[in-house]
Parts: C-alpha cells; sequence; structure tokens
C-alpha cells in the first residue's frame, strides 16, 4: 500500500527518535531506529494517550491498516474491537454494550447485499456511534450526514494516521 516507511518513520518521529538507512556490505540496505533513553527523554509534545477512551469497533476483511489501527488506537487507551466480517461486526454491533465510533470498510455488505454501514446504523450496539468509512479511492476526506442526521466521514487510503486520529477524538 506504500505506508509502510512512512508510518514507521511517523511512529519513531513521534516518540523522539530516528530512522536512518545504511549500506550492507553484503548488498541491499538496513534500516536503523534509535530512540532516546527514558532518562534523557524530553516531554512529548502531543500527549500519548486520549483524554476521553472511547469503544470503536474496526471492520476490515484483510488489510494490514485494520491491525495497525488496532495497535495504534489500542496505545491511545481506546478499547478497539477488530471484525474481520460483516457478520462478526453485525453480531457484535448487535450487543447493547455500544460503541462510539465505528470504522467500516466501505466496500463490505452486509448478508442481505445492503452496504454494512447502513446495517450497522440500525444496530443497537452502534446507536450513538460516529462512523468513519475508508474507501479505497475518492477523495481525502468528505464527509455527509446519514438519514438519522449522524455524521459519516469517508478517508480514502492511502490514509494520515493523524487525521484519523483528530476525526476519531473529534479534535
Amino acid at each position: 500500500m506504500g505506508l509502510g516507511l512512512a508510518v514507521v518513520h511517523g511512529i519513531v518521529t513521534d516518540h523522539g527518535g530516528t530512522i536512518a538507512v545504511e549500506e550492507s556490505a553484503l548488498g541491499g540496505a538496513r534500516f536503523v531506529a534509535r530512540f532516546p533513553s527514558l532518562q534523557q527523554s524530553a516531554a512529548p509534545t502531543s500527549p500519548d494517550t486520549s483524554s476521553r477512551p472511547l469503544d470503536i469497533l474496526v471492520i476490515d476483511s484483510g488489510s494490514t491498516d485494520a491491525a495497525f489501527l488496532e495497535r495504534f488506537l489500542g496505545s491511545r487507551g481506546h478499547a478497539v474491537v477488530r471484525a474481520t466480517s460483516a457478520d462478526s461486526a453485525l453480531r457484535l454491533a448487535a450487543s447493547e454494550d455500544g460503541f462510539n465510533v465505528v470504522i467500516c470498510d466501505a466496500s463490505l455488505r452486509a448478508a442481505d447485499g445492503a452496504m454494512l454501514s447502513d446495517a450497522l446504523l440500525r444496530s443497537p450496539g452502534c446507536r450513538d456511534a460516529r462512523f468513519l468509512l475508508v474507501a479505497d479511492q475518492g477523495r481525502t476526506t468528505h464527509r455527509a450526514r446519514a438519514a438519522d442526521g449522524r455524521s459519516l466521514t469517508s478517508v480514502a487510503r492511502p490514509y494520515d494516521i493523524e487525521e484519523v486520529r483528530r476525526l476519531i477524538e473529534e479534535e
């Protein structure tokens, strides 16, 4: 997807580190990440955790960015549940516990052929959730309204993780 090195660079620099490429005597390259020790580390410029933990449902049938999102959001203090199919997502959304945010692959469909996001909007566990739809094409960010007035935000891959974080945490 072309996100690998850019994501690594962002994570390393966010933690005060550096990343460099070195030539190998045997050919190829070696990437070296260096981080400051805890004693030398300066205070971070932005908080590492969200001020308000959220319950987040991430639905994606197989892209590698879903696993990254799960780890990233979990590290910020959010409770993240990942569903890899429309059926498992609908079962989770049927729960009365509820989610604050649903991040859904925009191409997934429910068993009846309807867009999964439409089915989730009617689920008890998503009654108050904000929706972030991830598409493989389209505009970088597009906001729309569901029939019940809730915000539906579409983000195209590859996306800016900081933009996604702000959308999720409503900054």
